[in-house]
């Protein structure tokens, strides 16, 4: 057999009817297999699949095992020459199969690629091509210095904004909605780890085929539409923080040396205060009680280090105290799921 396609499906049945039928039309001809792992969802995308795609693989979890898990239980079963990690949100062009098992059969050396990849625009997508997140380059990111200089070479590294789409470019990792991976690589690297819930893995996966000798690249032969994040709007409250904690959790597993660790604790407070920053954004009035928190520590730590230094400028040059206090704290209350939903501030915790 020449491909397995696996899909993890979660509460998106019209992505994955609309993914399940432009794929068909590109498997014409080719020795394929498509397996679906479906994370409890209650859309109905499991009677979906079995009416309109009686043909599929289908591995029904009772719950959702989170992205690794679920393409590992995929992986274990697959027996085709080739794994095509695809998300559920998307959409095949006519070619991209055929295109793709091309590609990979005049490249012996790669073992993973992903193509270009658009959003329903037909903008490109930034994260189809990716440079792992050194504390530098994911400071750049959660900076905004990567969006505002997306051209330079020293800022754009995070989405390599600053080289040009149309061409094939060795990358360090490419997007988790479209992983192209040769079997026999994939028996060397491992399965996924699935210490990432959600979001990370992708990056981790890519970094371990690079750790074994095999390349990872980029390749714009074909295309894809990727409706991004419709999944993701379905997981309720912790999206967010799954996203920053896998960021972090890639920092502390590849990035621990004694030469890395004062970077790595100024990514671990840039990827917290970027997550508080999401949620405000995101949720607006929602989030007041990170805010009332955040001002009550604020508070009390500027009586603290008045107390201490007998200076009413308790945010000049103490500043930096202040706000590692606030970090520390806020970091404590996140830790045991203070800023879950039902769940979202210290006060809450204290009544109930």
């Amino acid at each position: 057999m020449q491909l397995s396609i696996i899909i993890v499906n979660y509460n998106v049945k019209a992505f994955l009817q609309q993914a399940l039928q432009s794929i068909s039309t590109a498997l014409f001809g080719i020795d394929a297999e498509i397996i679906v792992v479906d994370n409890n969802s209650v859309d109905g995308s499991l009677q979906m699949l079995k009416t309109h795609f009686p043909e599929v693989n289908v591995i029904a979890n009772d719950e959702n095992v989170g992205f690794a898990r679920a393409n590992n239980q995929a992986l274990e079963i697959a027996s085709g020459e080739y794994v095509w990690l695809l998300n559920p949100d998307t959409l095949v062009q006519e070619d991209t199969i055929s295109k793709l098992l091309e590609y990979m059969d005049l490249n012996p050396s790669v073992g993973l690629c992903g193509c270009k990849i658009l959003n329903a625009d037909g903008s490109l997508q930034l994260a189809c091509r990716r440079t792992f997140p050194t504390p530098w380059v994911a400071f750049t990111k959660l900076a905004g210095l990567a969006r505002l200089f997306p051209n330079s070479k020293l800022f754009g590294k995070y989405n390599l904004t600053y080289l040009d789409p149309d061409l094939e470019t060795p990358v360090d990792a490419i997007s988790g909605s479209c992983m192209f991976a040769r079997s026999e690589a994939v028996k060397t690297v491992g399965l996924l780890d699935e210490s990432f819930f959600m979001y990370g893995e992708d990056l981790d996966w890519a970094f371990r085929f690079h750790v074994v000798g095999w390349d990872v690249r980029y390749t714009p032969v074909t295309s894809i539409v990727h409706y991004k994040g419709e999944s993701s709007k379905f997981a309720g409250w912790d999206a967010l923080g799954n996203f920053y904690k896998a960021m972090d959790i890639f920092a502390r597993k590849h990035f621990r040396s004694a030469i890395w660790w004062p970077l790595h604790w100024m990514l671990r407070i840039g990827i917290f205060m970027r997550f508080i920053a999401s949620i405000i954004a995101r949720f607006g009035k929602d989030a007041w009680p990170i805010l009332l928190d955040a001002g009550g520590i604020l508070a009390v730590s500027a009586l603290s280090v008045y107390g201490k230094f007998q200076t009413s400028d308790v945010f000049g040059p103490y500043g930096f105290i202040t706000m590692v206090y606030l970090v520390v704290w806020l970091l404590a209350f996140q830790s045991v799921g203070l800023y879950k939903q039902y769940r979202f501030s210290l006060s809450r915790a204290i009544v109930a």
